[in-house]
């Protein structure tokens, strides 16, 4: 089995559109959700390279796309949030190469935090 290659940065298309793995100018819910989309959409990305195990990766969008379910919700549950990112975030901790990943889901989480 080949080991994963390290992960590169965002691409510059999930950069320009305030997404990516920055979730330093999230400011409110909208701003939450285009990153975790943003964040999925490099999760894929990191899968299709070779970056990231395809079945971690599987894991992990799914926690992330729990968590967008409930940030869409008109009053979200900071809690299940929360949870739904620490789900992910764990799934990827056990992958060296997924540290990028985990460092943003921590982002995203004191953003929650922030927000909720």
């Amino acid at each position: 089995m080949q080991s994963p290659k390290p992960l590169e940065p965002p691409s510059a298309a999930s950069q320009a559109a305030g997404g990516g793995l920055d979730f330093s100018a999230v400011h409110n819910n909208l701003d939450l959700y285009d990153a975790l989309q943003a964040l999925n959409g490099e999760l894929a990305r990191a899968s299709q390279s070779g970056s990231l195990a395809p079945d971690l990766e599987a894991r992990a969008s799914s926690f992330v796309t729990q968590a967008l379910a409930e940030v869409r919700m008109p009053v979200p549950n900071r809690t299940t949030v929360l949870e739904h990112l620490d789900d992910a975030k764990s799934c990827l901790a056990e992958s060296p190469s997924a540290e990028a990943f985990v460092q943003a889901l921590s982002q995203a989480a004191e953003r929650v935090e922030a927000l909720f």
